[in-house]
């Protein structure tokens, strides 16, 4: 990753860097895949696929249906625009997949992943942070959950997502969302889980699974029974993945994180009795910085950079308070009311 301490010169002229790199294979050679009669991807099984190949198809009805009430639900969180009109541009040469139904959502504030959905839904998204970022938010929406399913709704979101950082500067997240014949069965939904666990890896940026429960299964979850305050619907974390996520962090991802979290921790101790300047924040952690979060797969941000502005834009991210710009380009960070939000250590009792 870029050596040396962040400058606060141009902290504000960029947005979050999203381009990462694009998909491994050309848009053009990503086309789908012949399925055999079983609904299953020739020479592309994995473990975990075979409790899916029995799901059926749903009707195109169904599946209608379901784009409608999705759409209806998205609609009406506050700062979430429906911008499925604008999917011909934004999503240039992605929309030629005779499977499925794509909608595109421009969110401009941060909210938990099981409020994208309605509740009889179930979700699996990521775990450390269950949070999706403002930006743009891509579904494919399947006619079943089954792998072959899984994989072509990827392949075609990865395009999305290269269309998207072609033409914008901000975030994405994408989204498969499975409507099976007859719904998800409530003993498939840790298959389910599994399932996004074994793809998640194949995404290029924060990916999220969805299905629509059967009428049986009604609205419990496996996290417990949704309903009351807010409606929302079952959600269960899935694999630990930060936002950005890539295949080539498979093994890097635990300690790196871990790197970073004892980074937060320190920043958080150095800013408890006082806010400091972003530039003294620099000179004493932009090199733990490059090396924990530049360097890391997962993250959004170019491990190229240097003095471009990700120390800053992370610190925010990560939950830090920035006081405002004085003399011109300066800032102080402080910590916000109860601190900021840090998974469990290992020897700490479970909230």
């Amino acid at each position: 990753g870029g050596g040396g301490s962040e400058g606060g010169g141009n902290v504000q002229q960029q947005q979050p860097q999203q381009q990462q790199s694009p998909p491994e294979t050309p848009p053009e050679q990503q086309q789908q895949q012949p399925h055999n009669g079983a609904g299953e991807r020739t020479g592309r099984r994995r473990p975990g696929a075979e409790a899916f190949a029995s799901w059926e198809e749903c009707e195109s009805a169904e599946l209608e249906v379901c784009k409608k009430r999705l759409a209806e639900h998205l609609a009406s969180l506050p700062g979430l625009r429906d911008c499925t009109g604008e999917a011909p541009e934004l999503l240039e040469g992605c929309l030629s997949d005779s499977q499925g139904a794509i909608l595109v959502f421009e969110s401009e504030v941060e909210r938990r992943v099981e409020e994208l959905f309605p509740q009889e839904f179930f979700s699996v998204g990521p775990e450390l942070t269950n949070i999706v970022n403002e930006g743009y938010l891509v579904l494919d929406i399947r006619p079943a959950a089954a792998q072959p399913h899984a994989q072509d709704a990827i392949e075609r979101l990865a395009r999305c997502w290269w269309a998207l950082a072609q033409g914008t500067t901000r975030w994405a997240t994408l989204v498969f969302v499975a409507v099976p014949a007859g719904g998800l069965e409530e003993d498939h939904e840790s298959s389910f889980a599994e399932l996004y666990k074994e793809e998640v890896l194949r995404a290029p940026a924060p990916l999220i699974f969805a299905a629509q429960r059967s009428t049986a299964s009604g609205t419990s979850s496996a996290s417990g029974t949704s309903g009351g305050e807010g409606n929302l619907g079952g959600h269960v974390p899935g694999a630990k993945v930060a936002a950005g996520s890539h295949p080539t962090a498979a093994k890097q991802k635990v300690p790196l994180q871990d790197e970073e979290e004892e980074l937060v921790r320190d920043i958080s101790d150095f800013l408890r009795e006082q806010p400091h300047e972003v530039q003294e924040l620099a000179s004493n952690f932009a090199q733990r910085f490059n090396t924990s979060v530049r360097a890391n797969p997962h993250s959004p941000y170019s491990p190229e950079g240097k003095n471009d502005g990700s120390f800053k834009k992370w610190l925010l991210a990560r939950g830090f308070v920035s006081g405002g710009i004085y003399e011109n380009n300066k800032s102080r960070f402080s910590l916000p009311p109860g601190g900021v939000l840090l998974p469990p250590t290992s020897d700490a009792p479970p909230q």
